[in-house]
């Protein structure tokens, strides 16, 4: 989600996140030296301010102050876009690529501590493979799962179409109601301990 985030694009005084720009990687042959480019948000919703929580404040001024402490800049001009917060140790901005690598071995080194601690551990309490990209859906499970309004999360997200945000929230409640009718019956049997178990289908 930061990864092209830049210095001017951060309001730490007014605690805001401004997206207006995307970006992308390109063919090198179609692109400037770094292959990359900057696009701008596909549709008028893309451009927004995002509030910036208090954690997300924190990591981005220890991010910025990690570069000073270290005398380590972004060197890289993309159409006139300079100051890249998150950059590699050559001061370049980072690859998505690279990105999903350092993910795919933190998950790999994950799940090894785990197995050697537990060898019985069940599969689905490892770390699934997954993306940056995934990361965003992460988000907006979380939003929801606050209860936030899903027109406010429309708007972080920066959907242009409420649906597309009332998909994404129909999919999560009901994961949430599925979840929250177990621990219910969990509850139930607790009390009751002759009361049998069943499998509960909600509807959307």
């Amino acid at each position: 989600m930061f990864a092209n985030k830049r210095l001017t694009n951060l309001d730490f005084k007014n605690n805001l996140i401004n997206v207006n720009h995307t970006l992308v990687f390109y063919d090198r042959s179609k692109a400037q030296n770094t292959g990359f480019g900057i696009n701008s948000p596909k549709t008028k919703a893309g451009y927004r301010s995002v509030p910036m929580i208090g954690t997300v404040r924190k990591a981005l001024l220890e991010q910025n102050q990690w570069l000073e402490d270290i005398g380590l800049k972004s060197v890289d001009t993309i159409d006139g876009f300079q100051d890249f917060i998150f950059v590699n140790r050559f001061g370049h901005v980072q690859h998505q690529g690279t990105l999903n690598k350092a993910i795919k071995h933190i998950v790999r080194d994950a799940n090894f501590d785990a197995l050697e601690k537990n060898p019985s551990i069940n599969e689905d309490e490892l770390l699934p493979n997954f993306s940056c990209h995934v990361l965003r859906h992460t988000f907006t499970t979380r939003l929801i799962e606050s209860g936030m309004n899903v027109k406010v999360i429309q708007a972080a997200l920066g959907h242009s179409d409420i649906q597309t945000t009332l998909n994404i929230y129909a999919d999560v409640t009901k994961d949430l109601k599925q979840k929250q009718f177990s621990k219910f019956e969990d509850f139930i049997i607790s009390s009751t301990p002759n009361t049998p178990k069943v499998h509960h289908f909600v509807d959307n």
